[in-house]
């Protein structure tokens, strides 16, 4: 519980100071007009708006590069950002989010009664690696979250990831029985995407997430250490391991998971070499 309200305030100080500051060091109002200028251009962004229409916003990223964490992201929205979801907004004030419910497309489920034996595959993530998978459910505030790391012993094809994932051992899947629930879909990066900008960005049940901008950085940081990308590289090095990845999208009725209203998901990313398989699951409920 420590650990995770320690990383919940340090993403909250994300928010309002550069990410290169310690946290005793003094922001200005200054500064602070410049990190909402960042947030703006990454609003901006977003909607599709051309910021170059937009040039005081245009040069700040120009005149302090690397002053805000939100500068790391790129200055174009690029292909699998296109579909975006924003909240639903009352007259009220009040806000909705979208839900994780899984799709039709790409089902893959395995045939039942799936085989039980836990495979003696171990969970390799380091703790940077499992800070960078869960950024967007911590951001976003979900009820619980994991993620977990694993090195094939060979190279597995994408059509049998289905039937190995609910035997890894993994805290999400345990329990669920050869015919419990347990569904499945290859899905697009983009799709992966906008799962985890909703998960940060709107947040959980009871959270009201971290908005575009930062939901945008957080999702970019958790499809970084899905994909296996290096802590220090760049937003295009991110994008190109991703895209030559292979995504999963499941949901389970393992007692790990609420099934409260569409508020569980899983994603698996399966890598270009099929010789490492990257899990996050995050589960939230009222």
């Amino acid at each position: 519980m420590e650990a995770a309200r320690l990383r919940r305030a340090k993403i909250a100080r994300c928010r309002f100071q550069a990410a290169a500051a310690p946290p005793s060091t003094y922001v200005s109002h200054a500064d602070r007009l410049d990190e909402l200028r960042g947030c703006l251009f990454h609003e901006l962004i977003l909607r599709g708006v051309d910021v170059d229409d937009f040039r005081p916003l245009r040069t700040w990223t120009i005149v302090r590069p690397g002053w805000s964490a939100l500068a790391w992201l790129p200055d174009q929205l690029r292909a699998m950002e296109t579909a975006v979801d924003f909240p639903s907004r009352s007259l009220r004030g009040s806000a909705r989010g979208g839900r994780s419910g899984l799709p039709a497309e790409g089902r893959m489920d395995p045939p039942t009664p799936r085989v039980t034996a836990r495979s003696a595959l171990q969970d390799v993530a380091t703790t940077d690696v499992y800070e960078s998978i869960v950024a967007a459910p911590e951001a976003g505030e979900w009820g619980d979250h994991g993620a977990w790391v694993f090195r094939l012993d060979e190279a597995v094809a994408p059509e049998q990831v289905p039937a190995l994932l609910p035997t890894l051992p993994m805290p999400c899947v345990d329990g669920l029985g050869p015919t419990g629930r347990f569904e499945i879909a290859i899905r697009p990066v983009d799709e992966i995407w906008r799962l985890l900008f909703a998960t940060a960005s709107m947040g959980g049940m009871y959270s009201t997430g971290v908005d575009g901008a930062y939901g945008r950085l957080w999702a970019w940081r958790s499809l970084a250490g899905l994909s296996g990308t290096a802590a220090d590289a760049s937003a295009d090095d991110v994008e190109r391991h991703a895209s030559q990845s292979t995504w999963f999208h499941f949901e389970a009725d393992a007692e790990w998971f609420h099934n409260d209203l569409c508020a569980d998901y899983g994603i698996a990313t399966l890598s270009p070499d099929r010789r490492r398989l990257a899990v996050l699951a995050a589960t939230d409920t009222d």
